[in-house]
């Protein structure tokens, strides 16, 4: 089967670290690969890499699963496939400040 990468960003309010966690558990299930942080604002930013259908799944998943009352959007965009080894929660990148 066909291995894809997703870049997701999810709008809504979903920026509690138990979001990450579920998301996190999920993709573990799912035997997919990538990681999660807090996007910009309120929401989630994700990549997700492994089987199209299984991405597929998942993607459907938080649509309709036990965040769906907190998901406003979900935005999925193709990129290059990247080497993961495991679904990390991450981070986020402190913004740039001006001096």
């Amino acid at each position: 089967m066909r291995r894809v990468q997703r870049r997701l960003q999810i709008t809504g309010p979903l920026t509690e670290s138990s979001a990450r966690s579920i998301l996190r558990r999920q993709a573990e299930k799912l035997q997919l690969v990538g990681w999660v942080q807090k996007g910009q604002g309120t929401g989630l930013e994700l990549v997700v890499n492994g089987p199209e259908r299984t991405v597929q799944t998942f993607i459907s998943w938080i649509r309709g699963g036990p965040l769906r009352a907190l998901v406003e959007d979900v935005q999925s965009t193709s990129e290059p496939r990247e080497a993961f080894f495991e679904f990390s929660v991450r981070q986020p990148k402190p913004a740039d400040t001006e001096a």
